[in-house]
């Protein structure tokens, strides 16, 4: 799994949609789409921002995306 499909499934998880998680991170919708379609890396402050909105450790979300 990329760690774009890693986060979408977290988010997912969460039951949060892409805006509620861009407005908790500060982000754009469309950022957080293409890195989750694989299209963009996350910057480690926006990673670190989604791990924290999400409620999950950076390291969490690589385990994710090492299945």
């Amino acid at each position: 799994m990329s760690l774009g499909q890693a986060l979408r499934y977290l988010r997912k998880e969460q039951g949060l949609t892409l805006a509620e998680l861009a407005a908790r991170t500060h982000s754009h919708v469309g950022n957080l789409s293409r890195i989750e379609r694989g299209v963009a890396r996350p910057s480690l402050d926006l990673l670190y921002r989604l791990a924290n909105a999400m409620g999950f450790s950076i390291t969490d979300i690589f385990s994710v995306a090492e299945q």
